[in-house]
């Protein structure tokens, strides 16, 4: 019997010392990112190393290894760990995209270029890779190649590309811009019912912030087919753009539940919400008050106000599959029309529930408005929506 004791003890040791070594590894990888993100590269480095110590083939920590070294200057040591990432994991398009990038800013043209292009087989919609590609043509002044690179790099990210495009690289993109949008036009009145169309007209004059044309042009390819997810998405970034926060949000909205994790729309959202919360101290004409003689309602009164959220929240699909729930705060202000303006997220709890909430309070009716001393005001507020599952 004390045979089978002592074997049993090894066994639940040998079990324990493994949930202990994962938990190390899992444990260094978050301080290793916390340290990163903090731009504290030396201290994130240091734990990289104790994880590859025990796990010398973990690429994702080799990876975050050599991103630390390029942050630092480091450009050689960097490409050995990529080029060690690539080993291990050869179709991986972000690790041809970071050796390329190293590549480039140690002005190796040639080697940057192959293994950029390899970012792109492995991932066609690598726009930074198409738009570096753009840029070493540039140097080399092949001005063609150039522009091919970067018309591919406007079609996968245009408000990135309109806001990082330097001087020269607008001179050698706008006749080709003015001739394909000339093209676009001869295509409309040729095929007037195409959303494609409409959609990548949208895209070019999004580009050059004609954002009253992008965004007719993204409402029509919708009209069109309202399944065109990436017309709402573009559409909210120019919603964005023209400080229209309330659609912005919508567009972001109807576009999260099809790409539930897109990380851009997390950021952009991220953005309005400071955007927001700036403007609700900065106000516009009115001042924002935060208690006012009568207080805003919503049109019928509290339970009706529960009743419109209860009959329209949609519970998000990821927070459904992890079971998420809670209370999301969100601020807003209704001004002295009565309209909600500037709602922002206070505190979230994940699974896409933050964007859901402020679809939600972005899609009211408009309230009766605060007064103070007998006239309207603006007043901010700050309201929960909860998300609760069903037992």
């Amino acid at each position: 019997m004390r045979k089978y004791t002592v074997k049993f003890v090894i066994f639940l040791g040998l079990i324990l010392s493994f949930f202990t070594y994962g938990q190390d590894i899992d444990q260094y990888f978050s301080i290793a990112l916390d340290a990163y993100n903090k731009q504290n590269y030396p201290y994130s480095i240091k734990f990289f190393d104790k994880i590859l110590a025990e796990k010398p083939t973990m690429h994702e920590a080799i990876f975050m290894k050599g991103k630390c070294k390029v942050e630092n200057g480091d450009f050689n040591g960097a490409l050995d760990n990529f080029n060690e990432c690539i080993k291990l994991s050869p179709q991986e398009a972000e690790y041809h995209f970071f050796m390329g990038f190293t590549e480039w800013k140690l002005k190796r043209q040639k080697s940057a270029t192959k293994h950029l292009e390899d970012a792109i087989m492995y991932n066609p919609k690598h726009f930074l890779a198409h738009q570096i590609l753009g840029s070493i043509y540039h140097e080399l002044k092949m001005f063609n190649k150039a522009k091919e690179y970067y018309d591919k790099a406007m079609t996968f990210e245009p408000e990135f590309m309109a806001n990082t495009f330097t001087k020269g690289k607008v001179e050698i993109y706008k006749e080709s811009y003015r001739s394909i949008l000339r093209e676009y036009k001869r295509e409309i009145q040729a095929e007037p019912t195409n959303a494609f169309v409409y959609f990548n007209n949208g895209i070019l004059q999004a580009v050059v912030r004609d954002n009253y044309g992008a965004h007719s042009n993204l409402t029509k390819c919708l009209e069109l087919n309202p399944d065109f997810m990436f017309s709402y998405y573009y559409r909210g970034v120019v919603s964005y753009n023209m400080q229209k926060f309330k659609d912005a949000i919508t567009d972001f909205h109807k576009f999260s539940k099809k790409f539930p994790d897109d990380e851009m729309v997390k950021v952009l959202m991220e953005t309005i919400n400071e955007q927001s919360n700036i403007k609700v101290l900065e106000g516009e004409n009115d001042e924002i008050m935060l208690v006012a003689e009568i207080m805003p309602e919503f049109e019928g009164g509290h339970k009706a106000m529960q009743k419109f959220i209860a009959e329209n929240l949609e519970y998000p699909n990821l927070a459904m599959q992890k079971k998420i729930q809670g209370r999301v705060l969100i601020n807003f202000v209704i001004d002295s029309k009565g309209e909600i303006k500037y709602p922002a997220v206070v505190k979230g709890i994940g699974g896409g529930c933050e964007l859901e909430a402020l679809r939600i309070i972005a899609s009211m009716p408009k309230w009766k408005p605060g007064k103070q001393n007998g006239k309207n005001v603006s007043v901010k507020f700050t309201m929960p929506i909860v998300f609760a599952l069903a037992e």
